[in-house]
């Protein structure tokens, strides 16, 4: 995984589409992340030889960590490469558990990399979507 710290890093247009396919939002909208969440946040990334491919983005000072987007592009999915960005949050942040918001295209995602699901709120801008919580306890057991 590579570190996307710089703001360079998240003004590529490969970089546009994974955070849209992450977020779903209008163009003035994925502004707003990229300039005013992203650089307060974890960021990494994984390439291929035709360039980004797949990044998460989390809050580690929040306990459990939480992720707040993550996408893989549609010619990089079924690598596993999903299940290793969640893997470097488990190795950046051993001892917390992880949490994440997300509708039915990832719900599954989660339950198989051992998450519990349960029923989340309607969020605003899908108001139509069934929403999900999705919990992996820190190995300790000690979440907040």
């Amino acid at each position: 995984m590579i570190p996307l710290n710089h703001p360079s890093d998240v003004a590529s247009d490969e970089f546009r589409h994974l955070l849209w396919l992450a977020a779903e939002v209008e163009s003035a909208e994925l502004d707003r992340i990229t300039h005013g969440e992203l650089p307060h946040l974890w960021v990494r990334g994984m390439s291929d030889p035709d360039g980004l491919v797949a990044f998460i983005a989390c809050d580690l000072r929040s306990n459990p960590v939480e992720i707040m987007y993550i996408a893989v592009h549609e010619r990089a999915r079924g690598l596993g490469l999903g299940r290793r960005l969640v893997q470097g949050i488990k190795d950046a942040a051993p001892n917390r558990g992880i949490l994440a918001e997300t509708d039915d295209d990832a719900v599954d995602f989660y339950r198989r990399l051992g998450f519990t699901i349960a029923a989340g709120h309607t969020d605003a801008r899908w108001p139509d979507r069934r929403r999900y919580v999705c919990t992996l306890a820190s190995p300790s057991g000690a979440d907040a």
